[in-house]
């Protein structure tokens, strides 16, 4: 069975510890905040398999290294005044 759960994320990088074969879904604000929700098959919540992922969060216009990772969403914030972009990159897997 699968489940999303949601992650506060500090901008411009995040590196999350997930199980492993999580999804990162989407990345937007809630309450003026940046958060990633992800899915995960609720079995790996338990298990030892792990996994780092980074999520970079750039603005219009920003600069970001060519080699970051896929494209996940845009998001707005103040109205628009500021956008913003995040990318995903999935790291090396870990047992634990």
């Amino acid at each position: 069975m699968r489940t999303i759960f949601k992650y506060e994320l500090d901008r411009p990088f995040t590196r999350l510890d997930l199980p492993r074969g999580s999804k990162v879904l989407n990345v937007d604000l809630q309450h003026g905040h940046p958060y990633a929700w992800v899915m995960h098959e609720r079995e790996a919540l338990s298990g030892g398999h792990r996994a780092d992922v980074e999520v970079m969060i750039a603005p219009t216009g920003g600069d970001m290294p060519t080699e970051y990772g896929d494209y996940v969403s845009t998001y707005f914030e103040h109205g628009g005044m500021y956008v913003w972009h995040a990318f995903v990159r999935y790291l090396g897997a870990r047992n634990e």
